[in-house]
């Protein structure tokens, strides 16, 4: 989980850093399959819940 939310970090800053149009698609990609992942489990952990949040964070801008 905490790998999910680091990589769409670095896709997110990549793409605010430097315009790139390919960590742009990438980076909506993972919010898509990240949050779908997320959505999907029957009972998520307080963890889960923690680290979705931060997903909230970071794909709200895409």
């Amino acid at each position: 989980m905490a790998e999910d939310v680091s990589l769409l970090a670095q896709a997110s800053m990549y793409y605010k850093s430097d315009g790139n149009s390919t960590a742009l698609e990438a980076t909506k990609r993972m919010c898509k399959i990240v949050k779908i992942r997320y959505y999907q489990t029957q009972n998520p952990t307080p963890n889960m819940k923690r680290w979705e949040n931060k997903i909230d964070i970071i794909c709200n801008d895409y």
